[in-house]
């Protein structure tokens, strides 16, 4: 009997045959991809949620940061350091406190805030470059009260930021505390 060889196979020019699963994914693995997708789906909803208000909060305008730093004892001198951004003087207002350690307390709010201007014979805002913004260089000039005790403070606000917040709140753009 002759020996005979197997024969090659043709190569067909179709193409593969798609994977066919001959049982069914177990139910835990089903239910183990429903829960990992909606756990995606509520992560990229809490990360919408924290993160989308916090980028239209202020629209396309910053609020300003100012640094401010005392450079005079008598009178008292609140020199602005720094200003992030240039603003018009009529957009700031300030707020000083005054108060004993005894308890009483003596309130200015100056509002809108005026170049070279005096408010309550007491406090007084020099704009020293004369641009007619709050910058550098620029100064806040407080009286001591009379007697030992005294704090001040004086909190600078911004109307993109504070929309007539009452003092004190977290919304000043500049905040400076002083014996």
């Amino acid at each position: 009997m002759p020996l005979r060889l197997p024969l090659k196979r043709k190569a067909s020019a179709d193409a593969e045959v798609p994977f066919r699963r001959r049982t069914p994914p177990t139910p835990q693995a089903t239910r183990l991809m429903r829960v990992s997708l909606g756990a995606g789906v509520l992560f990229v909803v809490v990360l919408g949620v924290v993160f989308v208000p916090i980028a239209l909060r202020y629209g396309e305008v910053k609020p300003p940061v100012l640094v401010l730093g005392l450079v005079g004892q008598g009178p008292l001198v609140v020199e602005v350091v720094s200003a992030s951004a240039p603003f018009a003087l009529g957009t700031y207002r300030a707020w000083v406190n005054e108060t004993n350690a005894n308890g009483s307390r003596l309130n200015f709010n100056v509002d809108p805030l005026a170049a070279n201007t005096t408010w309550y014979g007491a406090v007084t805002y020099t704009d020293t470059d004369g641009d007619g913004t709050v910058s550098a260089g620029d100064r806040f000039t407080i009286p001591p009260q009379p007697g030992s005790g005294w704090s001040y403070e004086l909190s600078i606000f911004n109307s993109v930021r504070d929309r007539g917040a009452v003092p004190p709140c977290p919304c000043a753009v500049g905040q400076l505390r002083f014996p």
